[in-house]
């Protein structure tokens, strides 16, 4: 995507300014949060399930959920 020299200006500056936040050590969630915080929550996410997993489909309608609560008090 291509953007206006003024708007792309201001998002780098943005940028920036969200790189110089200290971010928590990345083996404290044992994920890499700073690579986390870069990806767009609307991306696209291709589908690597194998091929015979895409064309398996599953009756909703006759699952069953159990739900076990036990209080202790």
């Amino acid at each position: 995507m291509q953007f206006p020299e003024s708007e792309a200006k201001t998002l780098a500056s943005l940028r920036q300014v969200l790189y110089s936040i200290p971010r928590p050590d990345d083996m404290k969630y044992a994920i890499n949060e700073t690579k986390s915080q870069t990806l767009s929550v609307t991306r696209d996410v291709p589908d690597n399930r194998p091929a015979e997993c895409k064309v398996k489909s599953y009756n909703l309608t006759e699952s069953k959920l159990t739900i076990r609560y036990a209080a202790y008090w």
